[in-house]
């Protein structure tokens, strides 16, 4: 997308795809139309720009506009955006469908780490990571232990881990939801990354249209490291680890200045590390007995659902069962014509094939990708054709 000029008044609205689902742009334009202001453009006055951001986290309550440093959702935002009194969206409400949440526990912070550094040698926690078989939460799900090993013996710059929360894929707040109330966890991952391939310094990416994401994460870093779980001597140990929160944009020039070699994740994945480190690989192997893949996955549905937001999930659940059990099927009775599933880069799941199960396998048998786990869902009202012009144009760039 292009660089669009400012005006005193800057305001971004979401052409994702989830916001796409519940309007069909329709609240895109009626921005253009009251702010008088073309998409990508700055008023003749200068008094007001008008720009598209892919994704603002909000999927569960779209359509989405961010006003100045103000995220506003849901029924009546552009009315309140065009009358200048945004308010703060609400907050999606995480929920677990299993009996001992994982990604979403609370407590016991840092005591993956804590047992690693007093316990285990790096090479031991690699061996552990690699026996509990931590797959990529995002792309193909390559496997995580197989990139730190390479990283590990391989030769020339020291390592760098690197959290990617700006992939800015549309139909997903995970990486959001991670950044944001459990940065501890994100911290955690990537401090048991390090102790294990001999890395001494971690980035975390965030997204420009994450405005609390990168100040919640360095208050969460300056906290641990007044508690000797960063910085130099992690927990009395010869290990150090330092982290740097930056903007997208900033990735490039801080990984050039360290001289380093970027061993890259997403948010998810390295969330997934603590509590491998904490209760071993075969804790982790049985927590989705229903499938292969260890581990469970977080989910997102959007708007269209009745029972939207993130849920944690058991690999090897039908799609069915997710959308129709899990967050009770679309409102208004309407029924799904078809899911994305894992943002652009995943086909489209026709509403036939809703008892595919939530897997890498099992989706790329029927052409789909796992990718970042969001679910955007389309009525039977919604054209296709339509569809298909808006994520032909997401997937151009334009």
């Amino acid at each position: 997308m292009k660089a669009t000029p400012r005006g005193k008044r800057h305001v971004r609205v979401c052409t994702g795809t989830a916001c796409f689902a519940t309007t069909a742009g329709a609240h895109v334009g009626a921005l253009r139309d009251g702010l008088g202001c073309e998409l990508g453009a700055r008023s003749a006055d200068g008094s007001v720009s008008l720009a598209e951001t892919p994704c603002l986290g909000f999927c569960h309550s779209a359509p989405a506009v961010r006003d100045g440093d103000v995220v506003d959702a849901g029924p009546g935002v552009v009315e309140r955006v065009l009358a200048g009194t945004p308010r703060a969206a609400r907050e999606p409400t995480p929920r677990s469908a299993l009996v001992e949440p994982v990604l979403l526990a609370l407590g016991d912070a840092w005591g993956g780490l804590s047992r690693a550094v007093a316990t285990l040698t790096p090479a031991e926690l690699l061996d552990e990571v690699k026996a509990a078989g931590i797959r990529e939460r995002g792309g193909a799900g390559a496997a995580a232990g197989e990139t730190w090993e390479s990283a590990r013996d391989g030769e020339g710059e020291l390592p760098i881990i690197v959290a990617d929360g700006d992939e800015a894929q549309t139909g997903s707040y995970v990486d959001k939801l991670l950044m944001e109330e459990h940065p501890d966890l994100l911290l955690e991952g990537m401090a048991l990354a390090a102790y294990a391939i001999g890395a001494r310094h971690g980035i975390v990416v965030t997204p420009a249209q994450y405005p609390r994401s990168k100040p919640t994460l360095e208050w969460a870093a300056a906290v641990a490291r007044r508690a000797g779980l960063l910085g130099q001597s992690v927990l009395g140990s010869e290990f150090s680890f330092e982290v740097t929160i930056v903007e997208g944009a900033s990735l490039a020039r801080e990984v050039g200045a360290l001289r380093a070699t970027a061993v890259l994740h997403t948010v998810e994945t390295l969330c997934n590390l603590p509590v491998v480190a904490r209760r071993g690989a075969a804790h982790y192997a049985r927590l989705s007995p229903a499938s292969e893949t260890c581990g469970t996955k977080l989910v997102c549905f959007n708007e269209r659902f009745a029972r939207p937001g993130v849920y944690e999930v058991q690999f090897g659940t039908t799609t069915r069962e997710l959308c129709e059990e899990l967050a009770g099927g679309l409102r208004d009775g309407r029924a799904i014509q078809a899911l994305q599933i894992g943002g652009p880069p995943g086909a489209i799941l026709p509403g036939a094939l809703l008892d595919t199960r939530l897997d890498f396998d099992e989706l790329a048998a029927v052409g789909c990708t796992l990718g970042h786990g969001g679910i955007v869902a389309f009525d039977e009202t919604m054209d296709m054709h339509a569809l298909a012009e808006h994520l032909r144009r997401l997937g151009a760039g334009a």
